[in-house]
């Protein structure tokens, strides 16, 4: 079937020449003009692009508007809802259209949990309220612009959240304690929940758990700013600002607590929490410039040793500079010994020796191979002793020390199960050996 295309604030004349009219005129030609207009509709949907009838404070929605005369240029257009909350909030949001000509425009709208009206670029939502979305429809069907809206409502608060959010305290001391440790717990479990939703591009990073804790956190900030509890509330909110990817203001309020309260407790953490944003960003100039604040201020702390396996982690993944991260590893290794991931770090910096070499610098083959063995020796029951005697083996090869590795591979074969991972791999690397260098056994002897 034909189509015309139009867009919105167009016009169209429609042409029909007549052949013979009712006066006999022959060949009358009659016109018609035609507006463009269409009534628009206002939807509300979930994260997951699903009709939302009930809105929980906190939660993110996104805001639909479909007027197919808003369409008015070659390229994607823009219009302008406004928001109002039941509590009095108001948002003005821009829509952008989905595609070009779609006539559909979204906009992402944040909500947060609150019962006043505040100047800022998120909505305050009440529970058992509604949020009322006003689009003002410049062309209708019927010609003249006409305001559309739709309301939506906000869910009950549950019985949990209403004692949370309503509870009366006896004292100023049981107050802020009560308020560190309700924000404390509803950190973690909004944590816990955002941990198990993936990321995506222009979604809010977080959850209504974590807002209402920064709020609760924010009350100690602002009403007990002697309290012994600040210190404790900026650095929960800079972990959940970190939680909601804002690196930036989380590093704000790491960087005032190293500063304000240098004694603290919670200091190394912060120090340990700047690493690994900078690391995040791939700041290692200032990375490491925490870490060595850690380490020069607190060095017997176990988070001395996690800083540094961010940095030669950063090393070994992102730069590939195997070398630097095998001595950051080692020296991890040499002044931890008692870190509870020793075993791993001691063997990442054996597997780091190994990565760094080549034919042209072999020399860290034997540095790989000495720390093999040494984690074989040291870790006699671990799950890898076989792979690190394999790779032992392998990186002697690589140096031409045949007889050694020969021995090491040997060993695999007839004193460990033919089970462990590397049996199979040693028996043909070992027939390997032994095809090459036929004599090898009796050399051996």
């Amino acid at each position: 079937m034909p189509a015309l295309n139009v867009q919105g604030k167009d016009t169209a004349q429609a042409t029909y020449v007549e052949p013979i009219a009712a006066d006999n005129a022959k060949d009358m030609q009659r016109k018609a003009d035609l507006r463009i207009g269409a009534d628009a509709e206002i939807f509300v949907l979930n994260m997951q692009g699903n009709p939302l009838e009930l809105l929980k404070p906190g939660m993110p929605f996104e805001a639909q508007v479909a007027d197919a005369n808003g369409d008015l240029t070659p390229k994607r257009d823009a219009m302008k809802a406004t928001l109002t909350s039941s509590c009095g909030d108001t948002l003005e949001v821009e829509l952008l259209e989905t595609d070009i000509h779609s006539g559909i425009f979204s906009a992402l709208v944040n909500t947060v949990y609150g019962m006043t009206a505040e100047k800022n670029d998120k909505l305050e939502v009440p529970f058992e309220g509604s949020v009322k979305i006003t689009y003002r429809d410049e062309d209708t069907i019927v010609g003249a612009a006409a305001d559309r809206d739709m309301e939506l409502a906000t869910r009950p608060m549950a019985e949990s959240e209403c004692l949370l959010l309503t509870k009366v305290y006896d004292t100023p001391q049981f107050e802020v304690e009560t308020l560190v440790r309700l924000g404390e717990s509803l950190y973690a479990v909004g944590a816990a929940k955002l941990a198990t939703v993936k990321p995506e591009p222009g979604v809010v990073r977080t959850n209504v758990e974590l807002q209402e804790s920064k709020r609760l956190l924010s009350r100690v900030i602002e009403r007990f700013p002697t309290s012994e509890y600040v210190v404790e509330s900026l650095f929960l909110t800079a972990r959940i600002l970190r939680e909601e990817q804002k690196p930036d203001e989380a590093k704000g309020l790491f960087e005032r607590v190293i500063k304000e309260y240098p004694d603290h407790d919670l200091v190394p953490q912060a120090l340990f929490q700047l690493v690994s944003l900078h690391i995040d960003k791939g700041d290692l100039d200032n990375a490491v410039e925490s870490a060595m604040q850690l380490v020069n201020l607190f060095p017997k702390n176990t988070l001395v040793a996690d800083a540094f396996v961010l940095i030669a982690t950063y090393y070994y993944n992102n730069l590939k500079d195997y070398y630097t991260a095998a001595t950051i590893y080692q020296r991890v290794c040499e002044r931890f010994p008692d870190n509870p991931t020793i075993d791993r770090i001691f063997y990442r910096t054996a597997t780091a020796y190994y990565r760094a070499a080549s034919k042209e610098k072999p020399e860290p083959y034997t540095d790989a191979a000495k720390v093999f063995l040494a984690f074989a020796e040291t870790f006699k029951d671990h799950e890898l002793v076989d792979d690190s005697l394999y790779w032992a083996a392998n990186a002697l090869m690589k140096v031409n020390n045949v007889k050694a590795a020969y021995k090491l591979l040997t060993r695999i074969v007839f004193e460990m199960p033919n089970t462990v991972d590397m049996y199979e791999q040693a028996v043909r690397l070992r027939n390997v050996i032994k095809e090459t260098y036929p004599k090898i056994e009796e050399d051996d002897r």
